[in-house]
């Protein structure tokens, strides 16, 4: 006698009569007792426990350990999930023996821990449960830069060039492209950086000075801009000065005839 249990026969124990008729003889009967199982599963997550900033993603592996046979498929589900934060599971119905909880964390999910209860459920089995803490730590904080200018202070003549440093310290990972500019240069005065569009941590910045510029001071306002970020500023101090009093040209001498002296002296003024 073969018995064939179908795995919809709810667990439990049940007697089977065996009937033998044959000619002129009475019915004959036995008994066998059948006890139907379901087998059974555990589960368990690894990590049970995930610190996942405000914006990110974190993931744990729920495992199921299945006993007596059970061979049935498992549908995961999670409660206990705060506000702004996504529960996922793959695969939600289990027919082998893990699967992927996936956590995203929204980016205004409040820092705090939270207790999330893995719940799996099978055929003929009690649902099983686990709990897997979350903790939401903080982003770190945006990205930024300053800068400052060296020397602060540059004097440059007419007619001549001066040249300051602009050195960018970047803070919390900042890598954005920052563009130089600079205002405040008076009529005959131009400003140049190099590089304009800073990717690393420094520029020149090049005063150009024509002749006719009067000489004195001129602050000069360096504007850093970047992505995401407040305009950085620094003050470089340009002071022009006058070029020293000088000059060049031709005196004509005239001779009777077709000599000149062998050589001259002058005297300028008194």
């Amino acid at each position: 006698m073969n018995v064939v249990v179908d795995a919809s026969v709810p667990p439990g124990s049940h007697t089977i009569t065996v009937r033998g008729n044959g000619p002129n003889v009475g019915e004959q009967t036995t008994t066998v007792a059948l006890t139907v199982t379901a087998g059974s599963f555990t589960i368990a997550a690894a990590p049970n426990a995930l610190s996942v900033e405000a914006g990110a993603t974190g993931t744990s592996t729920v495992t199921l350990t299945r006993t007596g046979g059970y061979s049935q498929a498992v549908a995961m589900t999670a409660t206990g999930v705060p506000a702004g934060v996504q529960a996922t599971f793959n695969p939600a119905s289990v027919t082998g023996t893990t699967s992927t909880l996936s956590l995203v964390v929204g980016a205004g999910v409040t820092p705090g821990a939270y207790p999330i209860t893995v719940r799996a459920n099978g055929l003929h089995v009690a649902e099983q449960t686990t709990t897997v803490t979350l903790t939401v730590t903080a982003p770190p904080p945006a990205g930024t830069f300053t800068i400052a200018a060296a020397p602060t202070a540059v004097s440059v003549e007419q007619g001549h060039q001066g040249t300051s440093t602009v050195t960018l310290t970047r803070l919390n990972g900042y890598s954005a492209a920052v563009a130089m500019t600079a205002t405040g240069a008076p009529a005959g005065v131009t400003t140049a950086f190099n590089p304009a569009s800073v990717t690393g941590t420094t520029s020149t910045l090049t005063m150009t000075v024509g002749s006719a510029v009067a000489a004195g001071a001129y602050p000069i306002t360096v504007r850093a801009n970047g992505a995401g970020v407040a305009e950085q500023t620094a003050v470089v101090t340009l002071t022009v000065t006058a070029a020293p009093v000088g000059g060049s040209g031709n005196v004509t001498w005239r001779f009777c005839g077709t000599e000149a002296p062998l050589w001259f002296a002058v005297q300028d003024g008194s």
